[in-house]
């Protein structure tokens, strides 16, 4: 499968709005008109394996699909969102990535912090 970039940004202000220390988020649950159900637990279990959200990942008796119960972003996790929040940085971001086709979680981050500190003029 392949790492959606849209779908890593949309996610995480998804969980961002959406969890609170009352309740946690079922991934498998989670509808976003953009993506399928694959889309949505694929980028969640790269989030998990990337750090930027905490959550459980368990195996469905009744099926190969993992079940995903997020329960947090990470600090890295907010770091990441808010080098991305921007739809100007993002818009950026993803225009400087464009020629690269799919890259890692790390190397957005990367591109999305160089963007804004051409933006600081540092």
């Amino acid at each position: 499968m392949k790492l959606k970039k849209e779908c890593v940004r949309d996610l995480l202000l998804y969980f961002e709005k959406n969890l609170s220390y009352e309740n946690e988020i079922q991934a498998n649950c989670i509808t976003l008109k953009k993506y399928t159900k694959d889309d949505i637990l694929y980028t969640s279990d790269k989030l998990l394996e990337a750090g930027l959200i905490n959550a459980k990942k368990e195996k469905w008796i009744l099926s190969n699909q993992p079940i995903i119960i997020v329960s947090s972003i990470t600090t890295n996790g907010h770091r990441f969102l808010d080098s991305i929040r921007s739809q100007e940085i993002w818009r950026k971001t993803k225009s400087k990535l464009k020629s690269l086709g799919s890259v890692s979680i790390e190397i957005i981050s990367q591109v999305a912090a160089s963007v804004i500190t051409g933006k600081l003029g540092v």
